[in-house]
């Protein structure tokens, strides 16, 4: 009987963060942190969209994903 220890999933990963860290100041640095790093994200494919070519994660799906982020998490909403 192998009783090694299985990869928890992604959805299952992030579930357990948000868990561990409600109710504590750390659920606002990770959303201030997740909001700028979108930013970053964002910006550096306006800037350098030659340096997003041909990567095996299309451009255009971190633009979708800012998209839910900014609805979910950003602060004007």
């Amino acid at each position: 009987y192998n009783m090694k220890k299985t990869a928890k999933t992604n959805d299952k990963a992030l579930k357990s963060l948000i868990k561990s860290i409600d109710g504590t100041i750390y659920t606002a640095l990770l959303r201030e942190r997740i909001l700028h790093i979108m930013d970053m994200t964002m910006q550096s494919i306006k800037d350098n969209p030659e340096d997003w070519e041909g990567t095996w994660i299309s451009p255009k799906l971190y633009e979708e994903l800012n998209e839910i982020v900014q609805q979910e998490l950003g602060f004007d909403n």
